[in-house]
């Protein structure tokens, strides 16, 4: 999750009408049914974004700048993930 953390933060570090919120929880979900084999446990990532501005408009106009760039360091993250990075992301 630091990886997502700084990948965010390097690709527009002046922007100040907007944010991004990193959560992790552990989890354990279990399935529709009693059957306890349909349990999973692990983690999850949950991300919340915030955008600010002086009117609807500016408002809406900073968070696709923060899509943007949550879209971007999500794949960044994603590749290191496929290269077989994953030790660096979760360690």
């Amino acid at each position: 999750m630091q990886n997502l953390e700084v990948s965010i933060q390097s690709i527009n570090p002046s922007f100040r009408s907007g944010a991004v919120g990193l959560s992790r929880a552990k989890t354990h979900y279990k399935g529709l049914t009693n059957d306890p084999k349909m349990a999973v446990k692990g983690e999850q990532v949950l991300l919340s974004l915030f955008a600010y501005g002086k009117s609807d408009s500016k408002s809406f106009e900073s968070m696709e700048k923060v899509i943007a760039s949550v879209h971007s360091a999500l794949n960044k993250v994603n590749k290191k993930v496929r290269l077989g990075e994953v030790d660096a992301l979760y360690g």
